[in-house]
């Protein structure tokens, strides 16, 4: 059961999306997503407008490049009037996936208080799209009260993460469990969980999603890099 702070917290994100994309049909962006990060890499969805703007932030969170993972990079809104008119090198792979999605638009920004990046909201359209000066400030001061929201927290205990997690949508939250579960098989950081949790998905070809219910459900085990010594240049390698 989600206390006060969480509903709150959910509600406001909710409403501040619908907001966002709101302001930003005129401009012919049809879809909005927002994201939490991890290490400066989308972690996974907050809320979507539709499968579509969810599939679109997991291909970048597998990928690890895309609008949204430069947005964080670089602290500023990345457009892409059109995807089919590629600008930016690095991004082969987005590209092709997020076409096959039918996404041709993007604008990527990253959610952020001061030098602390929170998350991403992207908006997509499935045509040529962008905003215009007036558009872009109408998000950003969008982004302002959306990167507030992903902070608010219980003040009785000030437990940040548990308020923020009871809050994620049921996707996000067994990625954030399976993260953990990873974190402790491997004895690493959070950060180098979610890379290997990325990877698996990307080799297999399955949604960071089914990769994570797989760890949870424990079907799915990581385990440790082995290093072996190196040997002589009179030995044979093992």
């Amino acid at each position: 059961m989600l206390d006060s702070a969480s509903t709150s917290s959910a509600v406001g994100v909710e409403r501040l999306c619908r907001a966002a994309l709101a302001a930003a049909e005129p401009s012919g962006l049809t879809s909005v997503c927002a994201s939490r990060v991890v290490d400066n890499r989308p972690r996974g969805v907050v809320w979507a407008s539709d499968p579509r703007a969810r599939q679109l932030d997991d291909l970048q969170v597998v990928l690890g490049e895309g609008p949204g993972v430069t947005a964080l990079t670089e602290g500023g809104p990345v457009m892409v009037p059109d995807l089919q008119e590629q600008w930016r090198q690095g991004w082969i792979a987005f590209e092709r996936s997020a076409t096959q999605l039918g996404v041709r638009s993007v604008c990527a920004l990253p959610l952020q208080i001061g030098a602390v990046r929170l998350g991403v909201l992207t908006l997509h359209g499935t045509e040529p799209a962008t905003l215009d000066a007036t558009q872009l400030g109408q998000q950003l001061a969008i982004c302002d009260d959306l990167s507030v929201a992903l902070l608010v927290a219980d003040a009785g205990s000030g437990d940040w993460s548990s308020v923020l997690d009871a809050a994620l949508d049921p996707p996000l939250a067994v990625t954030s469990q399976a993260t953990g579960m990873v974190m402790v098989q491997l004895d690493s950081t959070i950060g180098e969980a979610m890379a290997r949790l990325c990877a698996h998905a990307f080799a297999a070809g399955l949604s960071l999603e089914v990769v994570s219910r797989s760890v949870v459900d424990r079907t799915l085990r990581f385990q440790p890099d082995r290093f072996y010594p190196e040997t002589s240049p009179d030995e044979p390698h093992a």
